[in-house]
């Protein structure tokens, strides 16, 4: 029994495409995967009081101004946790003035229908508002 085990384990390491299947090809993408993505559990990002303005221009639709508050307050003042988003104003030129500065994430439009605008290069937290 021994024997025979002893003889698959030599017959598998002279063929060099499953020792590479095996043992190579997990390494290197090990190493990959750590290159790409290790750098994310270092990096804390705050993905909280993102910087957008609320621009009503006609009446909100139903629970649109309940959904606004929701995402811009805190339940209580001893919590941790913050707010998602920072609602920083309710002026159309000044929101559009702050967002070519890159201090505002996006600009959400009231007129009937719910509209986005997101500066050019939008990132994380512009994609962010763009799925809530």
């Amino acid at each position: 029994m021994l024997n025979r085990i002893k003889y698959e384990l030599f017959s598998l390491l002279r063929n060099k495409i499953v020792v590479f299947w095996l043992m190579g090809f997990p390494v290197i993408l090990g190493t990959l995967f750590f290159v790409a993505f290790g750098s994310l559990a270092d990096s804390e990002q705050d993905y909280s009081d993102i910087p957008v303005a609320v621009i009503k221009r006609t009446e909100a639709p139903e629970g649109f101004d309940q959904m606004i508050k929701a995402l811009s307050e805190t339940d209580n003042s001893d919590s941790e946790e913050k707010p998602l988003f920072d609602i920083v104003t309710e002026d159309e030129k000044k929101a559009k003035e702050l967002m070519e500065k890159g201090k505002l994430q996006a600009i959400i439009y009231v007129d009937g229908n719910i509209s986005l605008e997101v500066p050019e290069g939008a990132g994380i937290k512009s994609g962010i508002v763009k799925s809530v």
